[in-house]
């Protein structure tokens, strides 16, 4: 764990004695509980506040409950994880990627959620990062295995050492945060060169944007998603990812037409906004240089 964290502030190593560790430069400290490494800040900014505490209760019902949404085929736990394990497989079926090649790479993933990707692949030394992580333990525990080790913190402070990565996953993460630049900013310090970024993001058009940036400004709620401060375009992303050092390979679009019975809870306004939206799953390939 040492040789691969770092302190969020200063990036210098870490001493480690009992349940603690300490900064070997800045002299700050951070408590492991359950095994679990806390860095995170002692309160969030009100809006991230209100989107944890929405997602936390979403990812507690989806586990305990199975309140999965619109998978009306997935009847139990292991079904669940046979669906997220087919979800994040089809990011690196679209770029060619076997997903056996993560077994003998480093790994970082970013919002990891309850279980994450890197709970599902073969992998060499893996940390999945995620502010609620402590909150999972509870009803997550028995699913988890000994890697990867997990830890709570903001993906805008990664704990991590520079250049320590081979490979690095953000999946439908950075619309969750508030501030997604610095977040791919840490990330591309966290990889190694040459490292591969596998992201995988919600995309609307411009008007859809637009609309959801009004209903922040605003606080409009039928304008918003409680979960998500931030609406990506295709471009903003891919351009967001260059402007933090990223070399944008290749990219993957993909859009599911919705049920009728679903489409039926809209009501008309909203089927308008979600035409408006014509949100979509953009995958996208990137490369440190």
């Amino acid at each position: 764990m040492l040789d691969i964290l770092a302190c969020p502030k200063c990036h210098a190593p870490f001493a480690q004695k009992d349940n603690t560790l300490s900064c070997t430069r800045c002299t700050l400290t951070f408590p492991v509980c359950d095994g679990i490494p806390d860095f995170r800040p002692a309160a969030f900014a009100s809006r991230f506040a209100a989107a944890q505490f929405a997602e936390g209760e979403h990812h507690a019902e989806a586990w305990t409950k199975l309140k999965t949404g619109y998978l009306p085929w997935v009847k139990s736990i292991p079904d669940y994880c046979d669906w997220l394990e087919s979800f994040y497989r089809t990011g690196f079926s679209a770029f060619g990627f076997p997903t056996a090649w993560l077994r003998d790479k480093a790994v970082l993933e970013v919002g990891s959620g309850p279980l994450g990707l890197l709970a599902c692949f073969p992998h060499g030394v893996g940390v999945a990062v995620d502010p609620l992580m402590p909150s999972f333990v509870s009803y997550m525990r028995e699913h988890w295995q000994p890697s990867p080790l997990r830890i709570a913190a903001l993906g805008e402070e990664l704990p991590m050492r520079d250049g320590t990565f081979d490979a690095a996953v953000a999946i439908n993460c950075l619309d969750h945060t508030l501030e997604p630049d610095r977040i791919l900013t840490a990330v591309v310090r966290a990889l190694k060169p040459g490292g591969y970024f596998f992201l995988m993001n919600n995309v609307k058009s411009r008007p859809g944007v637009a609309l959801s940036r009004i209903g922040e400004k605003l606080g409009i709620q039928r304008l918003t998603e409680v979960f998500h401060p931030h609406a990506f375009t295709q471009k903003s992303l891919t351009d967001a990812c260059a402007a933090a050092g990223l070399e944008v390979v290749r990219n993957c679009r993909i859009k599911i037409s919705e049920s009728a019975e679903i489409t039926a809870c809209y009501g008309w306004k909203g089927a308008l906004r979600k035409s408006v939206e014509n949100e979509c799953a953009l995958w996208i390939l990137a490369r440190k240089p």
